[in-house]
């Protein structure tokens, strides 16, 4: 039987879901960056005494997914290595690899960052088997089997479709839309003209099921300077995934591009509303996630455009401003995570005045702030040592969060814990609080450094924490 209808077959079949312990695409089961794991250290002093493997992954900024494929856990990495992008799936308990995919690749990032895939895998399981969803910084779509790691189809986005140069390629990653009463879709985003900064896809062929999100969506938009006139030169690329949710009853995909949000109907691309939210600076764009509160959104961007909080009406085609902050949660690209009425996201363009914040939902208000050596004790920078040395002439780990990144389990330790990654490859653990920052641990996290952007992975008991060319798997569960 040809490959291609054995993919069919088993796309076709059932979706189980992902297994209990598995993170099959950015930022979680939920895309929120909230892990239901429990049992686990809610404090981690020695990040050596829990390595399990680490890897060279290859560059670039994915974070990885990971998911159990015949009862076996996997880790999925997009990676570049040379001139390909390859797609490596390794085993969670050993990190062998069981096969690779790989596709050339000629993408130069603009700015002279490094030039790998910036979007995470989705993975997408069947009784049958699966497939797993790649998008390369150059706009590479592709589809490849979960089992046996042969690609079944792919599309050249950046040839297909008019796409205006980006800053830094193709970052927001694939996510799949599972319709009740009809076909799934996988979705994308990668900012085609003049209507095509969103294109859903068929998961079996490849095929343009709908396509929406440009010139129909902002042009005569109002915005703080008037009606927006499109010019067709805009770059409608997002760097933040479409995050999809339920409001009121009725499916949204939430699309943060470049103007500013859009929501759409996931099952046929219609509009339902659209808000302007972008930085006043031409040099910027929107990384950070949408957060779903109910039926209130969070936005949060860099290059002074703040934050945002909105009320989705009854009707869901349209939006209330509930607070704006301009000068707060102007989170860079890590998503904010949001518990118990309370933000926490890591505000700050660049790493010397990044902070992590802790800001009231209804209100917008502050609640307080940290930066990571302000519960570091007394520490001396040591050249000869490489690093920093507490008041006992010990090596102690990088005091700062930096552009940090964090996700948060609530079932561990009391009251939850929010496992920080700072940009220098400091692992931080804290217990979420109002009343200020509250620190279990802090260590260095070995054979990873700066910088350490990707997303942290929580799956089957394992801290997966990366850096632009290397993958650490902590083991976190608690030894008897």
């Amino acid at each position: 039987m040809p490959s291609f209808v054995l993919l069919a077959c088993a796309l076709a079949a059932p979706n189980p879901g992902p297994a209990p312990g598995d993170w099959p695409a950015f930022l979680g089961p939920a895309g929120t960056g909230v892990s239901e794991e429990a049992g686990l250290r809610a404090a981690l002093p020695d990040a050596a005494a829990a390595l399990q493997w680490t890897a060279e992954i290859g560059e670039g900024y994915s974070a990885p997914a990971v998911v159990t494929v015949a009862g076996t856990p996997s880790v999925l990495t997009h990676r570049r290595v040379g001139d390909r992008e390859a797609l490596v799936r390794r085993a969670l308990e050993s990190g062998e690899t069981v096969w690779e995919s790989a596709a050339p690749t000629a993408f130069r990032d603009p700015f002279g960052y490094n030039g790998g895939p910036r979007a995470t895998p989705l993975v997408v399981q069947t009784e049958a088997g699966g497939a797993v969803y790649t998008l390369g910084a150059a706009g590479r779509a592709a589809c490849t089997d979960l089992v046996a790691g042969e690609e079944r189809w792919s599309r050249d986005f950046n040839a297909e479709l008019t796409i205006p140069r980006w800053f830094f390629g193709v970052g927001g990653s694939p996510v799949l839309y599972e319709n009740p009463a009809g076909d799934s879709l996988v979705i994308f985003a990668p900012g085609g003209q003049p209507n095509a900064g969103i294109v859903a896809v068929n998961p079996t062929t490849g095929a343009t099921v709908w396509q929406a999100v440009g010139k129909e969506t902002w042009d005569g938009a109002a915005t703080p300077d008037g009606p927006y006139e499109w010019t067709g030169e805009e770059q409608v690329v997002s760097y933040a995934t479409p995050l999809l949710a339920t409001i009121h009853g009725q499916p949204h995909l939430l699309c943060l591009v470049r103007q500013g949000l859009v929501s759409l109907d996931p099952r046929t691309g219609a509009q339902r509303f659209a808000y302007w939210f972008r930085s006043p600076q031409y040099e910027s764009v929107n990384a950070a996630r949408p957060v779903v509160i109910g039926d209130r959104i969070l936005l949060s961007a860099t290059y002074r455009a703040g934050s945002a909080l909105l009320k989705v009406n009854a009707s869901g085609n349209g939006v209330t401003e509930l607070w704006t902050q301009p000068d707060l949660l102007d989170c860079h690209w890590s998503t904010p995570i949001v518990h118990d009425g309370l933000i926490y996201g890591f505000a700050g363009r660049h790493e010397r005045e990044a902070e992590l914040q802790c800001v009231d939902l209804e209100t917008g208000e502050l609640k307080w702030s940290a930066n990571g050596r302000d519960a570091a004790g007394p520490l001396t920078f040591s050249r000869e040592a490489g690093g920093y040395l507490n008041a006992a002439g010990e090596r102690a780990p990088t005091p700062d969060f930096g552009r940090g990144s964090c996700l948060f389990a609530p079932q561990i330790g009391e009251g939850g814990t929010l496992y920080i990654l700072g940009e220098r490859s400091t692992l931080f653990c804290a217990a979420p609080s109002a009343e200020g920052y509250q620190e279990r641990s802090r260590t260095d996290v070995p054979k990873i450094g700066y910088p350490a952007w990707p997303a942290p992975v929580l799956a089957h008991g394992r801290l997966l924490l990366a850096d632009e060319d290397s993958l650490t798997v902590l083991d976190l569960r608690v030894k008897e």
